[in-house]
């Protein structure tokens, strides 16, 4: 019995320095101390729906789930007030906005703008999380002129383009038409079930380390048509149909602005901080090489150039999130924030629309 024991606690104690070993080859490789990224799996199959052209498909309204809830216009987040009770923002984006992979929802960046407000005292406010994981500007402007438009927002907020559009146009090349969107299919593959160990095993710096050199983390995951990407073309209608979401919304009577994105990866990145978002993920090199250089270019046209012709702000929230000393702890991957780096945007983005005077 006794010999059994000390085998054990053997194994145990050599499990633990190899443990102590990974977060110290982690931390000097890397440059940044090992998180271990908890995500959380989302029922996709169960709450989004196939619908008509040029939507294709939702989210099917008053859904509930532990860490997800659909309200009534068919959007991210607990029930609003009935309307007319509150002024409200709606903020139209991807998947950066909707929050997949988030554990727990109350740390959506929504929420917590929402619980900004109320501590600063302007309670009679309420956001909508107009965030979805795979629109592009075509199906955005259609659900808003089709359904969001009920919601009569007195601000509305558009973070649009930056990523579904571009890539979307990448990937399709030749064969890429405006309004192009991901197979239903696709959609529904995010919802991903991992046994129950590996949620354990995540906790472990010894097997992030060894899962990544045991798997292929440079491949990319998207099947490129061909080389002909199209991206005058895609530009031009990610402007175009923005511009008539804008126009109808003023009609409304709402203050419109346009908002930055602020992904893991910039075109230019020193040294150290190639190494720390390596561990981030992998491929992040992929991004910058097929259609990174296009998003900057879009982001920098939307900012100095389409802000300035349709008379609306600018909202950058980027340098609140770039110039964070653990930036790269605020991702769960090159996109898409966790509960620290949503509490960083929130606090952003209530920061910069105070600056417009638009909470009074």
């Amino acid at each position: 019995m006794m010999t059994v024991l000390w085998i054990v606690l053997i194994i145990a104690g050599l499990v633990l320095a190899l443990e102590l070993a990974s977060r110290l080859y982690h931390y000097f490789h890397f440059l940044t101390p090992f998180r271990a990224k908890i995500i959380s799996e989302y029922p996709y199959r169960s709450f989004a729906k196939k619908a008509e052209p040029p939507i294709f498909f939702r989210f099917k309204n008053s859904f509930h789930s532990p860490n997800l809830n659909i309200n009534r216009f068919g959007l991210r987040g607990p029930e609003p007030g009935s309307d007319g009770d509150k002024k409200r923002v709606l903020v139209l984006g991807e998947s950066d906005l909707f929050g997949p992979k988030l554990g727990r929802e109350k740390d959506i960046w929504s929420i917590r703008l929402e619980g900004i407000l109320r501590a600063k005292g302007y309670v009679h406010w309420e956001i909508l999380n107009g965030g979805n994981p795979g629109y592009n500007v075509v199906q955005h402007r259609a659900f808003w002129e089709q359904e969001l438009y009920k919601t009569r927002p007195d601000i509305l907020i558009l973070r649009l383009g930056g990523y579904n559009d571009i890539s979307q146009a990448y990937v399709n090349g030749s064969k890429w038409e405006p309004g192009t969107p991901w197979p239903f299919e696709f959609i529904l593959d995010l919802e991903r079930k991992s046994p129950w160990w590996q949620g354990l095993a995540g906790r472990s710096c010894l097997y992030f380390l060894l899962r990544r050199n045991l798997a292929e983390s440079t491949t990319s995951q998207f099947k490129i048509v061909d080389a002909k990407f199209q991206w005058e073309r895609c530009k031009k209608s990610i402007f175009e149909n923005q511009q008539a979401i804008i126009e109808s919304a003023r009609e409304q009577g709402a203050r419109v602005a346009l908002m930055s994105w602020a992904p893991a990866y910039e075109l230019e990145m020193d040294m150290e901080n190639r190494r720390r978002i390596t561990a981030l993920q992998a491929n992040w090199e992929f991004f910058i090489d097929s259609w990174g250089s296009s998003q900057f270019e879009y982001f920098h046209d939307l900012a100095h150039k389409f802000s300035d012709e349709m008379g609306v702000p600018y909202i950058n929230v980027a340098p609140a999130i770039w110039n964070h000393p653990r930036r790269f702890e605020l991702y769960y991957d090159l996109v898409h924030c966790n509960g620290k780096g949503y509490k960083v945007l929130a606090g952003a983005l209530f920061e910069e629309i105070d600056k417009l005077g638009w909470w009074e």
